[in-house]
């Protein structure tokens, strides 16, 4: 039994949509040790970005959220499988970020 042709392109076309919306991840520690992966984030917050965030900015004080700039561990911001699946359905239209910070 095979696919209907165009029931192939349509698959084709979305897998190649999502390859222009991968994952991405950009963590920056300031600790001698990154956060294990039981560490959870003191603040955790999904940020909202239109045109895949073109001249946007999003500013999170993470001395603020730990309480001191020597308390900050580490800050984390990636795009999860989902916020990339959001990205595509919306054809880069609406893309999520998800940030955190870790404290010591």
């Amino acid at each position: 039994m095979t696919l209907p042709q165009r029931t192939v392109q349509c698959i084709a076309i979305t897998l190649a949509t999502a390859t222009l919306f991968g994952c991405a991840n950009a963590s920056f520690t300031f600790t001698d040790k990154p956060p294990a992966q039981s560490d959870q984030p003191k603040l955790e917050q999904r940020q909202a970005n239109f045109l895949s965030g073109f001249g946007q900015r999003h500013t999170i004080d993470a001395a603020k959220v730990c309480g001191g700039t020597d308390k900050v561990s580490s800050v984390e911001v990636d795009q999860s499988f989902m916020d990339a699946v959001i990205a595509t359905i919306t054809l880069g239209i609406y893309t999520p970020l998800s940030a955190r910070v870790f404290c010591k």
